[in-house]
């Protein structure tokens, strides 16, 4: 152990030398690509300069070519002020002042003349600047921390049209003496104070606002890697490889006493014994994914550890995580192990959320089977003023087989044109009998129809059968040895195979291993849970038939079965219909009572007064007595 210890040594006083070497070689680099920067800022400089220079010139030129029209045009100009303005002569507006260094710089250069009227398109002017804060040279990087501030704007020539300027132009002329207000004075702003103020040194400069350099390498410690750690291979997922690592401190924290080679010994013990008060489900998780992945990207671990050796992982980045993969896929049919432990895991959790949505959809759908009478009685009221209303009409139909589900929010979409607040749904429950109205959907009615539309009947079904198939698949390992995958793919489970390396030198290094218990931990499993997983299946089952049975008695079978799968499915959900159609109820019941809808039906008026209006003559028409 100690001729070991050297070598490692002197393995990692090797690595440090190559990684100071590095370093250097990279600080040159660094200083070199600074140079190069500083060298392209100032080739830059001198392109902008020759390239306005030459504007300036060409500029001048066309200034001497039109001279002459210049001088007619403001000439002619002069003589008639009405129709002077900038556009038409070759002037600039008045500069503001106070202007910033570049923005008077960019007014000195010679503005391109405009022709005058009839003589063609003016020459095309400069770019105009843009006030800047910095000037040419400023440009370049000073090796500081920038601010990103709000700057203020240069003071604008405020124009006459504005609505705010012209109150404050009354206000001076109604005034009296003429003077200007007092709160209209110039006053004095904060950044225009003569004051002087202390000024940073620019060794405090340096030494607190310097920006860091980008290029410097990391660096790690002896203990914590092995020379630069990021220059090291990787043959997994950096973000797999982040969570595997993430699961091995949860690991050792919960296992105190626990680390490194010992962690990947226990958490692999834990997998061939199933147990799980040491390997906690998310860890678990974990595992699952990271080795599912490492299985479809072809082994890259084991792999890379048949051609090197089982030392070379110690010249891997994350050397832990990558030796906690490879030893895990010695276990025969890993993923497969790992799919029986978390439906174990899994399953109480499951079965009860599969059984709270079960008993949610059985209240709702036996609730409707319930109300199928005063239900009927609705959609048959319905059916008769809709064929009154179609009767000789050539786009409607008479529907004389009944209609489909989709069309009851037709009713409360269909207005009356006497009275446009009442609709078809109004007058079909002003038409029915009180006590049928009430009964139809009450408020705990609506409650179970929306509990029951919110977990869908699709997903319900499918996660109860989801959960018995999985018992079904752990089920067929036990007793024939092989697992069926939810693809259909079947796979043989290897028992007992040896796949711990050996713990010491005398140990029996036979096929039987004695650590793997998976196939005894799941044979319990299966005989304590089996007939609640059938019986789970068979309630499911009857909730489609109970489904069935109602789209049938509503004849819409074809509109609402089987249930939907997902949002994009042309069908409807049974249950999301009537949870829609009850909230509608509600609502247009209360409308009707407080309408009196059903009292001005009953009268047999047909006035146009909508129902519940205070009139000022009797029902009848007969004068009232004062």
């Amino acid at each position: 152990s100690l001729v070991r210890l050297q070598e490692v040594v002197r393995e990692r006083l090797a690595q440090l030398k190559e990684a100071d070497e590095a370093a250097a070689q990279h600080h040159a680099q660094e200083a070199e690509l600074h140079e190069l920067q500083r060298q392209k800022e100032e080739l830059l400089g001198k392109v902008k300069e020759a390239r306005w220079a030459a504007e300036r010139a060409k500029n001048a030129q066309d200034g001497d070519s039109v001279t002459s029209r210049e001088t007619s045009a403001g000439v002619e100009e002069h003589s008639n002020p009405s129709s002077r303005s900038n556009s038409d002569v070759g002037l600039k507006p008045e500069a503001p002042p106070e202007r910033a260094p570049e923005v008077e710089k960019a007014a000195e250069r010679p503005a391109s003349p405009a022709k005058g009227k009839g003589k063609g398109a003016a020459p095309k002017a400069p770019p105009k600047a843009k006030a800047k804060a910095k000037s040419h040279h400023s440009a370049v990087s000073n090796g500081f921390v920038t601010l990103h501030w709000h700057v203020i704007k240069e003071e604008e020539k405020l124009e006459s049209k504005d609505v705010f300027l012209s109150r404050l132009e009354a206000l001076k002329m109604t005034g009296g003496d003429g003077g200007t207000p007092e709160s209209l004075a110039p006053q004095p702003v904060i950044f225009a104070a003569s004051e002087e103020v202390t000024q940073v040194p620019m060794s405090l400069m340096e030494h607190y606002w310097k920006k860091r350099d980008s290029f410097a390498p990391r660096r790690h410690s002896v203990e914590g890697s092995l020379g630069t750690d990021s220059a090291r291979q990787s043959l997994l997922d950096e973000k797999k490889l982040q969570m595997l690592g993430i699961s091995l401190k949860r690991h050792e924290h919960r296992n105190q006493g626990v680390k490194g080679a010992e962690a990947i010994v226990s958490i692999k013990c834990a997998i061939l014994r199933c147990d799980f008060d040491v390997l906690h489900i998310e860890c678990l998780s974990v595992i699952r994914t990271v080795i599912k992945q490492h299985e479809n990207d072809g082994q890259p671990v084991t792999t890379f550890v048949a051609q090197n050796g089982e030392e070379s992982i110690h010249g891997l980045r994350c050397p832990i995580e990558h030796r906690l993969v490879y030893e895990l896929c010695k276990v025969p049919q890993i993923v497969d192990r790992l799919e029986c432990m978390l439906f174990h895991q899994t399953f109480r959790d499951n079965l009860g959320n599969c059984q709270r949505d079960l008993d949610t959809h059985y209240k709702a759908l036996e609730m409707l089977s319930r109300k199928r009478q005063t239900i009927q009685r609705f959609f048959l009221t319905a059916l008769r003023l809709g064929q009154s209303l179609n009767r000789s009409s050539k786009r409607a139909s008479q529907a004389p087989s009944g209609f489909e589900l989709a069309s009851l929010e037709k009713l409360a979409e269909t207005k009356s044109t006497k009275l446009p607040r009442m609709s078809v749904l109004h007058f079909v429950l002003a038409l029915l009998r009180p006590q049928e109205v009430e009964s139809l959907f009450t408020r705990e009615d609506f409650t179970e129809l929306q509990e029951a539309a919110i977990r869908k009947t699709h997903k319900v079904y499918s996660d109860c059968i989801e959960v018995a198939q999985g018992m079904y698949s752990v089920q067929n390992i036990c007793q024939t040895g092989t697992y069926v995958r939810p693809s259909g793919e079947a796979i043989a489970i290897q028992r007992r195979r040896r796949t711990l390396p050996a713990r010491s030198s005398t140990k029996d290094e036979g096929d039987v291993d004695d650590d793997d218990l998976f196939f005894e931990v799941m044979t319990e499993f299966v005989n304590e849970n089996l007939q609640t997983a059938e019986d789970l299946s068979e309630r499911a089952f009857n909730l489609i038939l109970l489904y069935k049975e109602l789209a049938i008695y509503f004849d819409d079978l074809r509109s609402v079965y089987p249930p939907p799968k997902n949002e994009n499915d042309t069908r409807k959900d049974l249950v999301e219909v009537f949870q829609r159609f009850a909230a509608q109820i509600q609502l247009h019941r209360e409308q009707v009572e407080s309408e009196k809808l059903r009292e001005f039906l009953e009268a047999g008026t047909f006035s146009t007064t909508p129902p519940g209006t205070p009139r000022s003559t009797p029902r009848y028409g007969t004068p009232r007595r004062r």
